[in-house]
């Protein structure tokens, strides 16, 4: 097959939408597809009865159809293209229902509506259902009218009963149902799926609300009889929607003289068929943007690339080439696109990867095969060379990161890069960019996903600078007590100057202007006295309401994100790096939790495990007056087994060193936070902390 046809078909696809609201939209996009295929499809006598179902099928048939005729590299590159709902459709039923837990409403639809099952197996499966909205598909997708009438009774929802009597086979069987139907809004849904007009003009008379009745109205098939209904519609968009609806071009066009507002007016020429009509029709309309929304209506591309010479504002001319349904069309086009940003971000719209690496490498040639490799690093699974596998953090911990990068070519970047999200960021210059995380939690996927999203910065030629932050965010749902919160508080407070020296790779102090995004926090606990506070947590966060720019801010805690955020890392793309961060701080969430529940253990009388007081004499002895060397052992024993230290004692020894010329660190001004001593009547095994002293230094020689 043709690829230009092929990218057709998967434009067509790509603008189809899951969800049943827009399923009339969907059969014309699919009899767009018959039609590049070189065959019409007609619409089957009874369709209405369950559109979406019939929209499935044949969706599903003709994908079929054309995967039968793919050599093996378009078959695989038509895949990759297809919607997720089309890929879904068409696995067998037994693995439909394997994954229909995993799927959202939309995505369940197609499965339900998409089942091979026969309808008693359908209705056994409705037995192992408990949930409702998947009970009234599968009611809604069976084949006999009866079978569905019988199990109406057990659907407590009077809206969900109306969806299913709109599946109905039997007209009649609909009308004898709509007797009971009491709310107007039900009515006007099954009076719409009526197959013949002239019961729907006859029932309509019982149908008040003028919105109903443009829903019935636009549903008649007859363009003459809906006529007949403009003269009642006192309000010209109303009847504007009702001339969309109907079906002839040129019946249209004789009832677009009685409208004048020319929003309207475009409305009606956007929904014409004929491509010469629209441009016909175009020339009398002056605002650009109204002209820009029905050239992407235009069907034929190289009419719309006529368009775009006469088009100025850069944000329609994107507009047109989006509408654009080849990838050649595309790169015709973007001879038209001048603003060097624009066009590398319209790269990403051409399909083909081999095109689009050609289309880079006329931009610059050090661009030369950066999309072939960032296809090869999303198609990929977890690499050798990625040096960790997984974090080492607990199942129930979430965590997020926000990677701060800047770059000439930022705008190759994808919107999305599967569940991570490209957002603007002012704060790293005029070519910066931020790359915004799902909610994570400690999974060998989710750590693959941290390197391929950073190499895929790298590729593009992306850096992270001095304007660049990596911040971390651990969810603070871990922390289950207020307590928790004033251990980490107090953990935090009593090590911070460690923290700046160990939150970035050796030989990285933090960036310039640390002072004005992630000061020290340490001085301002002590100064807030939060010692006896009884809502804690609220008292906490009142230091962050007009400065979150500390090192650690606590101002999203109990709210919409809830989590803990820690600022004192660089921007960073290397994978290994924001792994390491995400440790440091994960771990320091767990210590804390830790804490807090041994002192609630205390506070209850309740006897200590050795490993218990061993934590509690740790954590009171990094608040003494010791060196830094003796505070970062403690810290150490703390937070990681003997192989994870390493890492951080290499960060540690060498950036201390750095600072001695440079004093941005030890240039800073910290506190001791002590709120109080928690173990006062506890037997602590002596010889621990001595212990400790003796043992990191070893470490500390090893290396």
């Amino acid at each position: 097959m043709d690829r230009a046809i092929l990218d057709k078909i998967i434009f067509y696809f790509n603008n189809m939408v899951t969800t049943k609201t827009y399923v009339e939209d969907d059969i014309n996009l699919l009899n767009k597809v018959y039609l590049v295929l070189g065959k019409e499809k007609a619409r089957e006598e009874g369709v209405n009865n369950n559109t979406y179902k019939y929209f499935i099928n044949n969706v599903t048939e003709i994908t079929l159809r054309i995967l039968e005729v793919l050599d093996p590299e378009d078959k695989e590159y038509f895949l990759e293209q297809l919607p997720r709902f089309i890929k879904i459709s068409l696995l067998d039923d037994k693995e439909k229902q394997e994954i229909l837990d995993t799927l959202n409403p939309a995505e369940k639809t197609v499965v339900i509506q998409s089942f091979k099952y026969t309808d008693d197996e359908k209705i056994a499966l409705l037995s192992e259902t408990e949930d409702e909205f998947q009970r009234i598909q599968i009611i809604e997708s069976l084949q006999d009218d009866d079978k569905k009438i019988e199990l109406l009774e057990t659907i407590k929802n009077k809206r969900d009963k109306a969806k299913v009597i709109v599946t109905l086979n039997d007209d009649n069987k609909k009308i004898e149902l709509l007797k009971d139907i009491e709310n107007e809004i039900n009515r006007a849904n099954i009076i719409k799926s009526l197959q013949n007009d002239d019961i729907k003009i006859k029932l309509l008379e019982d149908i008040k609300s003028e919105t109903n009745r443009i829903r019935v109205i636009e549903s008649i098939k007859d363009d003459n009889k809906k006529q007949k209904f403009l003269k009642e519609l006192t309000h010209e968009e109303t009847r504007a929607t009702i001339i969309v609806s109907m079906q002839e071009d040129d019946k249209k066009i004789e009832l677009l003289e009685n409208i004048k507002n020319e929003k309207n007016r475009v409305d009606i020429i956007k929904s014409l068929h004929d491509d010469e009509k629209k441009i016909e029709l175009l020339k009398n309309i002056t605002n650009e943007i109204y002209r820009t929304d029905i050239i992407v209506t235009i069907d034929d591309d190289s009419k719309k690339i006529m368009f775009l010479e006469t088009i100025k504002n850069v944000h329609d001319k994107t507009r047109v080439f989006k509408s654009l349904q080849t990838d050649d069309k595309k790169i015709e086009a973007l001879d038209y696109i001048n603003d060097l940003d624009v066009k590398l971000s319209l790269i990403r719209e051409i399909r083909d990867v081999k095109k689009r690496d050609y289309v880079a490498r006329k931009i610059d040639k050090k661009l030369d095969g950066v999309f072939r490799k960032i296809d090869e690093l999303e198609k990929e699974k977890l690499d050798n060379y990625n040096k960790y596998k997984k974090i080492n953090l607990p199942e129930n911990m979430t965590f997020g990161i926000e990677i701060e990068a800047t770059g000439k070519y930022r705008e190759l970047l994808p919107v999305h890069l599967g569940e991570w999200k490209k957002v603007s960021d002012d704060s790293t210059g005029s070519n910066g960019q931020e790359i915004v995380s799902p909610i994570m939690h400690d999974s060998v996927e989710y750590t693959n996903q941290i390197y391929k999203v950073n190499d895929i910065l790298q590729n593009i030629g992306m850096e992270a600078t001095q304007k660049c932050g990596g911040h971390v965010h651990i969810g603070a749902d871990y922390i289950k007590t207020e307590e928790g919160f004033r251990q980490l508080i107090e953990l935090w407070g009593n090590a911070e100057e460690i923290y700046y020296l160990i939150s970035n790779r050796p030989g990285e102090l933090p960036r310039d202007g640390i002072e004005r995004y992630a000061a020290p926090v340490s001085k301002k606990f002590e100064e807030a006295n939060l010692g006896n506070t009884d809502c804690f947590i609220q008292d906490a966060k009142r230091i962050f309401e007009n400065d979150k720019y500390r090192s650690l801010n606590l101002k999203n805690v109990n709210g919409v994100k809830n989590t803990i955020e820690f600022r004192v890392s660089n921007g960073t793309i290397n994978g290994d790096t924001w792994i390491e961060n995400i440790r440091l701080y994960g771990r320091t969430i767990e210590m804390a939790q830790a804490l807090g529940q041994i002192v609630d253990k205390l506070e209850t009388g309740k006897e200590l495990t050795e490993e218990e007081k061993r934590k509690l004499e740790l954590k009171e002895r990094l608040k003494a007056d010791i060196s830094l060397d003796e505070k970062m052992d403690i810290l150490m024993q703390m937070l990681f087994n003997e192989e994870e230290r390493e890492v951080y004692y290499e960060r540690y020894e060498i950036n201390k060193e750095l600072d001695r010329k440079d004093h941005i660190v030890s240039g800073l001004k910290f506190e001791k936070v002590d709120f109080r001593k928690v173990y006062e009547g506890v037997e602590i095994p002596e010889g621990i902390v001595n212990d400790i002293q003796n043992e990191a230094p070893e470490i500390i020689e090893q290396r």
